[in-house]
């Protein structure tokens, strides 16, 4: 399983649901950082960029759509779906499931970009479709760029 490990002196790893333990009152107690505990401990960082493993939840969607307007020059996460596109899509979807309906230009301010990233016939990773959120139409559908260059090694 690869994961990102950057080699910068100035980044800080902070791990969400990673069993912990710390004293309080003469006893040991087991606790699991949470999500949510996570994200409030980078935001406080003083960070210029967020690297997030991924977003799986309504919960994790809603809270790095909401860690987006505090500042952050970027944030890099990754999402499943079908296409650069429907992963627009799918992060709205988990919003929706979240409880949180923002309008969709709100959305278009926190992606710029979508990559998708497929196996090729031989299971290596290769870029096979990018996509650029260039805001929503009058209709309030989402409008793209799409990238003419496609199928490269990721």
């Amino acid at each position: 399983r690869k994961e990102l490990k950057p080699a910068h002196v100035d980044v800080t790893p902070i791990l969400a649901r990673v069993k912990q333990a710390r004293w309080h009152n003469g006893v040991l107690a087991q606790y699991e950082y949470t999500f949510e505990e996570a994200l409030e401990d980078a935001l406080r960082t003083g960070f210029d960029q967020i690297a997030w493993g991924e977003i799986r939840s309504p919960q994790s969607a809603a809270g790095l759509f909401l860690a987006l307007n505090t500042g952050a020059a970027g944030l890099v996460t990754t999402l499943h779906a079908n296409s650069a596109r429907k992963a627009v899509y799918r992060f709205e979807d988990l919003l929706h499931l979240a409880g949180i309906k923002p309008r969709r230009s709100m959305i278009c301010e926190a992606i710029q970009f979508a990559i998708f990233i497929g196996l090729d016939d031989d299971r290596n990773r290769r870029i096979q479709e990018t996509a650029r959120l260039t805001g929503v139409d009058a209709s309030d559908e989402f409008t793209f760029q799409d990238d003419a260059r496609k199928d490269r090694t990721a």
